[in-house]
């Protein structure tokens, strides 16, 4: 979602410089895609994955303590859902490898975009999570956005989006359909 400023030739969340377009990007552009925002006046983010340019992965440690961490605020019907906590965290440890190791989904209060750069739909405009597990050759993927409310949102919030069709993926507040904030889903298909 565009957030023009009073001149309308910038995005009040980035102050993007419109001579960017014609001579490049300058700092505060490369700053803002170092932390994760992008202007989608500028941005195809809502039509393809991310640029995997500035992406840094989890090491096993870190995806293993983010796991952790998760695991301690997933709702219980999770647990019904993935019949053991070893298969939910096989699950989240996906999640913890499609994201960038300073960024979390789950747990970060700060309203930024956390970009997807794992798995995508056949279209390329839609984040996928494998919810199969080791143990389960059948591979089943659904839409990060939808994974993380079944795991996380509290039961009032999920009850309200488990009617919503379950077929689509929900949209996101910000408009960027491979950002996996949790405070971006909106209760809207």
């Amino acid at each position: 979602m565009a957030l023009w400023g009073v001149s309308g030739l910038q995005c009040r969340m980035c102050s993007g410089d419109p001579f960017s377009v014609i001579f490049g990007p300058g700092r505060e552009a490369k700053r803002n895609r170092r932390i994760g925002h992008r202007c989608s006046s500028t941005s195809t983010a809502t039509s393809s994955q991310p640029s995997t340019t500035d992406f840094q992965p989890r090491s096993d440690d870190e995806i293993a303590i983010s796991v952790r961490q998760w695991v301690q605020h997933a709702q219980p019907r999770a647990l019904e859902v993935f019949e053991s906590e070893e298969k939910l965290e096989w699950v989240l440890a996906q999640l913890a490898r499609g994201t960038d190791r300073h960024e979390d989904p789950v747990l970060d209060g700060k309203d930024t975009c956390v970009y997807w750069y794992g798995d995508a739909s056949m279209d390329g405009r839609q984040a996928l999570i494998r919810m199969d597990t080791h143990s389960d050759p059948s591979a089943v993927a659904t839409y990060v956005n939808r994974f993380l409310p079944l795991v996380f949102a509290d039961d009032d919030r999920f009850q309200r989006m488990a009617r919503l069709s379950k077929k689509k993926p929900f949209k996101m507040a910000c408009g960027n359909q491979f950002c996996v904030s949790l405070l971006h889903i909106s209760p809207a298909v």
